[in-house]
């Protein structure tokens, strides 16, 4: 039998090693293909006039002008870290997308239902890209790993969609978008209304120290992101004091950067103490021997690292 390839789909670039980085450790340590493909890579046309809430995750990231050309870059050291490939898709984030009269569609929120022209327009072609991949890796017997959209981000629940309406028979495994994940109550607010109606059952990977320290070195290569999702306390009051100060974008100081570096440390160390390493999510009726398999795999794969 083929030995697998695990495509990692990630809507943005970060989100797959923040919420997978032990196991994509883990896989790689045992000799296994790992592929993070990544949807939304793409900076804004020139000539789009940006929404405040663009402007402002460009002043929060303490990037310029093509942000997402950089992004990148973080994202190709984050993998090189683990030793996982890339895929890049190129695709408009939603602080950027805009309807057919170059109406920008989420000028507000982006954690909110998918708008009609994105389930009409983008869907179809990021269902054409993702078909693109898998057609690429036919024969190599690819195992795919999903976002839950824990959280609600409208990048997450179109991947989520558009997975799987492609992947229709193909394995499926669901991962906690974190950092969203590890907000207060947030997951079990998700199980009690959720899991049951997705039929979904988790699996429990626990980490050794040797894949934690991965995930979070991995994960510290994202420098643009860590002061955004890790702050402290008195970094969200600042936050909150600078969201009137739009107007200039400066960079994250290295004062800004190690803080952000610590809580993100601290986060994904608590949330793994807390949940008992990182869990997954799997259809609960499947019966796929392949399937069962690959549960069993997810658990044990980590006894073939020296």
């Amino acid at each position: 039998m083929t030995s697998p390839t695990y495509l990692f789909i990630s809507p943005h670039l970060d989100d797959a090693v923040l919420s997978c980085g032990g196991l994509i450790y883990r896989l790689i340590k045992a000799q296994c293909k790992v592929v993070v493909v990544t949807a939304f890579t793409a900076d804004a046309p020139s000539d789009l006039a940006l929404s405040r809430l663009a402007r402002r995750n460009h002043a929060a990231w303490g990037l310029r002008e093509t942000p997402f050309a950089i992004r990148c870059l973080e994202d190709i050291q984050a993998l090189g870290e683990l030793g996982a490939e890339h895929t890049h898709l190129g695709f408009l984030d939603a602080i950027y997308r805009t309807d057919s009269s170059q109406q920008l569609l989420y000028t507000k929120s982006v954690f909110s239902e998918p708008c009609p022209f994105d389930h009409e327009n983008l869907a179809k072609a990021l269902s054409n890209s993702l078909r693109s991949v898998l057609i690429s890796y036919k024969g190599k017997n690819p195992y795919i790993f999903c976002p839950l959209t824990i959280g609600g981000h409208v990048d997450h629940i179109i991947v989520r969609r558009v997975i799987q309406s492609v992947c229709v028979g193909m394995p499926i495994v669901y991962y906690e978008d974190f950092p969203y994940a590890s907000k207060r109550g947030v997951m079990r607010k998700w199980m009690n209304t959720n899991a049951k109606d997705d039929k979904l059952i988790p699996v429990v990977v626990p980490l050794i120290a040797q894949e934690t320290d991965a995930r979070i070195a991995s994960t510290a290569k994202y420098s643009s992101q860590l002061p955004v999702l890790f702050l402290s306390p008195l970094g969200r009051i600042r936050e909150i004091v600078s969201s009137h100060l739009w107007s200039k974008t400066i960079p994250h100081s290295a004062q800004t950067l190690k803080a952000g570096r610590v809580w993100m440390e601290s986060s994904v160390r608590s949330y793994l103490a807390q949940v008992g390493g990182e869990r997954y999510w799997r259809e609960g009726d499947a019966k796929n021997d392949a399937d069962l398999i690959h549960s069993a795999l997810l658990t044990h794969v980590h006894e073939a690292i020296p």
